[in-house]
């Protein structure tokens, strides 16, 4: 690798061997890439396509005998986007950083009076991604997640639409302590696309005589660590080196390689299909199956007796309710009547589709097989199953919203720096956080409003106090928001001191008409 930085270094028209190097790196990517194309085949076969060049749309790449897992998991992927990237609102808000915050206050300004500043910012960062069609690109970013459990986010410096890379045109080398040491990315191009400078330079390797104008040529991008924080971009084709190497901070490059889930020292992620990848096989298997045992069971076959007396022909090309001259037991249908063999396959594929809806969050399999389902049953239950995706939201978080949400500030020109603000992600995990509070919220009032139908005798008895206390105990509330005996009793006091302020100022104006009267008849008399 020492020898491709130093040969980098070159310049413009240097010969860097990056497609050997590219070619081993794909070695290591090749079990994780063939794992994703057979569970982009149960799933959506075109975002992993077995046949990857050439034409695409043959069968190759085409459906099998369920289209269950299409349905998941297009149903999993937006549901996941919505949460984490809502449409109507940005993802994130700014804050003040503590340092920042110290300055602020120093030069005299109050951090809370400038918050709408960094709210316009967020307003303007959200403008932003909606013009690069950020939001189109996350939802087959998180499909690639969770089909392999790999996907390259590229956000270009040049405002064009973000794109979605998947785990077949790039490859990235991590270290044990899972930092990023390599990252390759493959595109092809067409050569008469190229400027004429950059075509003069593909014209020197060693095939360059020989390529045509509408020949794709492949780009090869590397991006290498050469220092703690501090990446080389090099960018070659047919191992020519195409423009001078760029030097960025690791928190500025503008790929983002994510992954689903983690395994200590790989690479690469597994991703959600990989985890039920058992049932996705046996559903595939049963469906076939039943498919091709309907086909059976539909084809019909009429026989005719050897020596029959009824005329096939006629009998053919009578119309209905037509007297025909012939006997019954002349023509027999055949057919396979196996209907009750058919019953197991159906309940097993039925079980297998419930248990796969209920992990891809499918309010369908969350329902219970019964007349009447309480929203209360369905509520918990949709809550349980979106739950179970909350170290999935805090993993996301991490790698890609707030990585995210940087590149976008800068992409969107925005002055201040890392040293100044802070996005806080305020979707995904944050969101179930404050919607498991009002849950807990509103178990803790169904739990102290059931006190109104005790009988009056017991309702006496109760302390609603320390009633409340346990109850919002038992729900793991916090119940702050409760007043103490303290401040109850100085708020009692206080009550009190303004009910016998009420009542003196209401004996007052009761003693005012007499108070008039006494001084009128005064005035009368002294006259």
């Amino acid at each position: 690798m020492d020898k491709l930085i130093a040969a980098a270094k070159g310049g413009v028209g240097a010969t860097v061997k990056l497609v050997s190097r590219l070619e081993s790196k794909k070695s290591v990517r090749e079990g994780f890439l063939s794992r994703g194309k057979e569970y982009s085949a149960m799933t959506l076969p075109y975002m992993l396509p077995e046949v990857s060049t050439g034409d695409r749309g043959g069968d190759a790449n085409a459906h099998g005998y369920t289209g269950f897992g299409a349905q998941a998991l297009n149903h999993l992927s937006n549901r996941i986007v919505h949460n984490l990237f809502p449409a109507n609102q940005p993802f994130f808000k700014l804050k003040w950083t503590e340092e920042e915050r110290d300055v602020l206050v120093e030069q005299g300004y109050m951090p809370d009076e400038l918050s709408h500043l960094l709210e316009s910012a967020s307003k303007r960062v959200h403008d932003y991604e909606t013009k690069t069609s950020g939001r189109v690109c996350m939802v087959n970013v998180i499909k690639h997640l969770i089909i392999s459990g790999n996907a390259c986010l590229f956000i270009p410096p040049n405002g064009k639409d973000i794109q979605c890379l998947p785990l077949s045109h790039y490859t990235v080398t991590r270290d044990s302590s899972d930092e990023i040491l390599e990252i390759f990315t493959e595109s092809k191009k067409a050569f008469s696309t190229f400027s004429e400078a950059h075509q003069a330079l593909i014209r020197k390797a060693p095939v360059g005589q020989n390529i045509k104008a509408e020949d794709e040529i492949v780009l090869v991008t590397w991006a290498v660590r050469v220092e703690q924080d501090k990446f080389m971009i090099v960018q070659t084709a047919e191992d020519i080196q195409l423009s001078l190497p760029q030097y960025v901070k690791g928190q500025d490059l503008p790929w983002v390689p994510l992954r689903w889930n983690t395994a200590y020292m790989e690479s690469y992620g597994r991703g959600l299909v990989e985890d039920q990848v058992n049932d996705f096989r046996v559903l595939e298997f049963l469906c076939e199956a039943q498919m091709k045992g309907l086909v059976l069971i539909s084809d019909i076959k009429y026989l005719v007796k050897a020596g029959a007396v009824t005329d096939i022909d006629e009998l053919a090309n009578a119309p209905s309710g037509e007297y025909i001259v012939g006997n019954r037991d002349d023509v027999g249908i055949l057919q396979l009547e196996r209907y009750a063999d058919f019953t197991p396959i159906t309940a097993a594929i039925k079980d297998i589709e419930r248990r796969l809806g209920q992990v891809f969050l499918m309010q369908s399999a969350v329902r219970r097989d019964a007349e009447r389902v309480t929203a209360y049953e369905l509520r918990l239950d949709a809550q349980e199953l979106n739950e179970s995706l909350g170290g999935i939201y805090s993993h996301l978080a991490n790698t890609l919203q707030i990585p995210y949400a940087y590149l976008l500030l800068q992409r969107s020109k925005f002055p201040l720096g890392r040293d100044a603000v802070q996005p806080k992600i305020s979707t995904g995990m944050e969101a179930l956080a404050e919607a498991g509070e009002l849950d807990k919220l509103r178990q803790f009032s169904e739990a102290v409003g059931m006190t109104a139908t005790w009988p009056q005798e017991l309702l006496g008895r109760v302390k609603m106090y320390e009633f409340a206390l346990r109850v919002a105990a038992s729900v793991n509330l916090d119940s702050s928001f409760l007043r103490t005996e303290d401040e109850q009793a100085e708020v009692n006091e206080a009550n009190k001191a303004a009910q016998q302020e009420d009542m003196a100022s209401q004996e007052a104006m009761k003693a005012i008409p007499n108070v008039l009267e006494n001084a009128a008849q005064q005035q009368m008399g002294g006259q």
